[in-house]
């Protein structure tokens, strides 16, 4: 009769350690099925991400190829209406698309300018840099300048709001 007593004393013990035991189980489960979700939910975003890395970078490569081949409208496409642009041939700055248009027609009649993205990067700031070997030639083909600039961008969107040239370190020179 003792051993009945003990065994009516401890058997509400064995039954709440194995549901706790139970528990923690199913609880460890739901926990594994959640964080899986969530990796598999940051494993798309950095996929997404990746994806528009790639189509910025093959963007800004095609306004480059257009304004090397002299596309000037292909590559004014990709602004803004109101472009904020750097007039780095005359100084200080043109603003829409038709005044960077005027200005890179003036140049191209004056100089033969051709920039090669050699390195883009996207900043914190999600501003964009791009690495560029820049050759300036006069029309009879003698070289004025080649050296490496930065040309940093913002976007609206897609499209180029602003563009800035920016001295590039001494070791992409």
């Amino acid at each position: 009769m003792h051993l009945d007593a003990l065994l009516w004393l401890f058997l509400p013990v064995f039954v709440a350690g194995g549901s706790a035991l139970l528990s923690f189980y199913i609880m460890q489960a739901k926990l594994e099925v959640a964080v899986s979700k969530e990796r598999e939910t940051l494993a798309e975003a950095q996929a997404t991400i990746s994806s528009q890395k790639v189509m910025m970078e093959e963007r800004i490569r095609a306004m480059y190829a257009a304004f090397n081949a002299r596309a000037a409208d292909a590559a004014l496409a990709g602004m803004t209406a109101n472009v904020d642009w750097p007039n780095g041939w005359e100084g200080g700055r043109v603003a829409g698309r038709e005044a960077v248009r005027d200005y890179w027609l003036r140049q191209w009649q004056e100089i033969d300018g051709r920039v090669e993205p050699m390195e883009i990067t996207r900043g914190e700031d999600d501003r964009w840099t791009v690495l560029v070997h820049q050759v300036v030639r006069s029309p009879d083909g003698a070289v004025l300048a080649d050296e490496h600039v930065h040309h940093v961008y913002a976007f609206r969107g897609e499209l180029v709001e602003r563009m800035d040239i920016e001295a590039a370190p001494p070791a992409a020179s």
